[in-house]
């Protein structure tokens, strides 16, 4: 093997490597949805399990930024595999960001549990999260495909699920204004609908980072200008 083929086969490995470590979050993400949506089906659900994921995707979340930078010092990489690297930061970092998300929900559906009115409705939260999960499986599938198509419609998706969130957030203060006894309950439902909202945005990080790593299309700037417009 000549030395320039020696050194792409060592690069390739590497980027295998972080490409794989970045899977592995996704398992991460995806195991802790399934934990979720039985709980807010059901009620039944391993918190410790959840932030046991949380702890693992977190520490992988480091070691994949430490493979990144000493690849880009030590390697000096161009053009796709450039792009790739400076994308998988980004992306790891979101998948990092959902894992303390989860984890959030988790923890509060564990202390309603204990102390709140086992009768309040959790259906609206439940089609906001399927919502979520399916645009976290969507930008998933655009990333490592790197298909811009498909990332394009999870970033305008994900305006679906601001909507919803504001659309809960209104039917919750009316609930609480109808029965201030409730108020507690609401509170904690509308913190959860919140950290939905967010695994959203962070679907459409991910899906952004998919179109950059395939042409170098920086469209965070444009995403985020329609969630504020949502926002007004």
């Amino acid at each position: 093997m000549s030395t320039d083929g020696h050194i792409r086969s060592k690069v390739d490995q590497l980027l295998l490597e972080i490409e794989s470590d970045l899977i592995t979050q996704t398992g991460y993400a995806e195991i802790s949805f399934s934990q979720l949506e039985n709980a807010l089906g059901l009620g039944d659900f391993d918190v410790q399990a959840i932030e046991d994921l949380d702890f693992r995707n977190a520490q992988l979340s480091k070691e994949i930024f430490r493979k990144t930078v000493y690849f880009i010092s030590k390697e000096s990489p161009m053009a796709d595999d450039l792009r790739f690297l400076i994308s998988s930061l980004k992306v790891s970092e979101s998948y990092e960001r959902i894992g303390k998300l989860t984890k959030n929900i988790a923890n509060r559906l564990d202390l309603m549990a204990k102390l709140s009115n086992k009768n309040i409705s959790m259906h609206s939260l439940r089609e906001m999260f399927r919502e979520a999960h399916s645009l976290v499986n969507g930008s998933k599938a655009a990333y490592f495909s790197r298909d811009i198509v498909l990332a394009k419609d999870i970033i305008e998706k994900d305006f679906f699920i601001d909507s919803m969130y504001h659309s809960i957030f209104r039917e919750y203060i009316s609930y609480m204004l109808e029965n201030p006894k409730n108020i507690s309950n609401f509170v904690h439902l509308q913190f959860i609908a919140k950290q939905i909202e967010r695994i959203g945005d962070h679907s459409t990080t991910i899906a952004e980072q998919a179109i950059f790593w395939r042409n170098g299309d920086d469209l965070s700037s444009w995403s985020r200008s329609k969630l504020d417009y949502l926002d007004e």
